[in-house]
């Protein structure tokens, strides 16, 4: 009997020194990743860029029927092209640009071969080009692209020279095709004034930049929580700036900042507050409901104007999230992303 008690006894000791040592390396694991997290520093944005970001072909953004004796002709749109395609290949040879295409269309018998990227899919389509009068050549009647640019604001550089801006895709009106739009160049920018915002209208930044300037580095992805790349010298926008890295675990209602560019080519804190911070398990470019409170920022801009995302927001010296979207029935409101989705 004696025995038995002693064996249970045993048996119990062994489970509660496990479920110790258990409990004790979790508790030592989660806090060497929460100091980690905190720990890890990155440079400072807010800082205005020039983007110009190319596609792998010619984005379709419009049809423009040819006026001719038979009457108004768009043998583009007939063929079955959309608004939205990319037309990657004509007669089986790559076109880049809209030379490309006019060369082949002028090179070409009565037909033309056109391989088109729809979505994910490859579609073929023949055309019949017919002549311009007006342009004195053969024509499609249709409208091409094989670039898009826009100012956007920079969120970080960490220490490898690896940058977030803008807090979302950037991609053409009504179109939602920022899959197309990845490899290209950032420059240096400069604000040089402001569109306010009004009830049902979001306000903007009046920017500039030189594509024919030396670029200050690269992008290499554009998707729905920004465009990211590579800034190989933090000494072309002047990073000098350090922050530690917060977590959505930090975030919480209150007073905050951002850092952005109403002017010039130097960011400014102005003071917001945070309104609510949601509980979010998966990424959301909809994080956080922010306030701007900042006099001077109301009264220069009216609160979150388009080019402002990306801006950084800091809340207890920590860099915890960006600027993504304001609130067209009153731009003073608009919503943050967390940090945690920017990595």
């Amino acid at each position: 009997m004696l025995e038995r008690k002693n064996i249970k006894f045993k048996s119990l000791l062994i489970i509660l020194v496990l479920l110790f040592i258990s409990t004790f390396s979790f508790a030592i694991f989660n806090h060497h990743d929460v100091t980690f997290a905190q720990e890890k520093e990155v440079y400072l944005g807010g800082q205005p860029i020039g983007l110009n970001i190319n596609s792998d072909g010619l984005i379709v953004i419009d049809f423009k029927p040819i006026i001719t004796a038979s009457g108004n002709l768009c043998p583009a749109k007939d063929c079955g092209l959309q608004v939205g395609d990319m037309i990657i290949k004509t007669n089986d040879k790559v076109v880049k640009t809209p030379v490309d295409l006019q060369n082949a269309i002028s090179n070409a018998d009565n037909t033309v071969k056109l391989v088109a990227k729809r979505a994910e899919n490859e579609i073929e389509l023949l055309a019949s080009p017919v002549f311009d009068p007006l342009a004195g050549a053969r024509k499609l009647g249709l409208i091409v692209k094989n670039d898009i640019s826009g100012i956007g604001t920079l969120t970080y550089v960490d220490n490898n020279g690896n940058y977030c801006s803008l807090g979302h895709k950037i991609c053409d009106p009504n179109l939602n095709n920022q899959a197309l739009y990845q490899c290209g160049k950032i420059y240096n920018a400069n604000v040089i004034g402001v569109y306010k915002g009004s009830k049902d209208e979001a306000g903007a930044l009046k920017g500039t930049f030189d594509k024919n300037a030396s670029e200050i580095g690269s992008t290499i992805r554009n998707c729905e929580f920004g465009v990211y790349g590579i800034i190989p010298n933090k000494n072309a926008l002047k990073l000098d700036k350090k922050v530690k890295i917060g977590s959505k675990i930090d975030v919480k209602p209150g007073k905050a900042y951002i850092y952005t560019t109403i002017e010039g080519s130097q960011p400014k804190r102005y003071q917001i507050e945070i309104v609510k911070a949601y509980n979010q398990d998966k990424p959301d470019i909809k994080s956080m409901v922010i306030r701007v409170t900042d006099k001077q920022l109301l009264e220069a801009s009216g609160g979150i104007v388009q080019g402002m995302s990306g801006s950084p927001i800091i809340q207890d010296d920590k860099l915890i999230g960006a600027v993504t979207h304001v609130f067209l029935n009153d731009s003073t409101i608009g919503y943050g992303v967390y940090i945690d989705w920017l990595f």
